[in-house]
């Protein structure tokens, strides 16, 4: 469960796969099929919060057919969203990435104060975009 899971993903994200997106599936099959395979065996995981955000229907039924580990918001996060919330709008992704020790991943820009990347770097979570999970993972095209 929980136990092994080394990531959380972002909307963003999961959206880069969709065939207008930068990371397409088209072309990152092999990122795409790690993912995949992270995704089934747990290692990679989102919050009930991001999966309620996901409005791209391709994208709700990826997360099912792959069978996508949701974890809930418990007290705890609850906890991690209070401090989170002045400064960014994904407050309960960051809050469950720093209860379970996950690293996010994200394709929102490392430039702007009020996302992830930035949040995530204040409060001392590991955080990455797709580039960076693929050089972590040793994939290369």
């Amino acid at each position: 469960m929980v136990s092994v899971s080394k990531y959380i993903i972002d909307t963003s994200a999961m959206l880069s796969q969709k065939s207008d997106e930068q990371y397409r599936r088209t072309v990152y099959r092999s990122l795409w099929n790690k993912i995949d395979e992270m995704v089934q065996g747990h290692e990679i995981v989102t919050c009930s919060e991001t999966a309620s955000e996901v409005q791209d229907d391709d994208i709700k039924k990826w997360m099912a057919v792959q069978g996508m580990q949701v974890l809930p918001i418990d007290d705890e996060v609850q906890d991690n969203v209070r401090e989170i919330v002045t400064t960014v709008n994904n407050a309960f992704l960051i809050a469950t990435a720093k209860k379970y020790g996950l690293t996010v991943i994200t394709e929102e820009s490392v430039n702007s104060p009020r996302k992830i990347p930035m949040t995530c770097q204040k409060m001392d979570i590991k955080c990455m975009n797709l580039l960076g999970f693929m050089e972590e993972n040793g994939m290369a095209l």
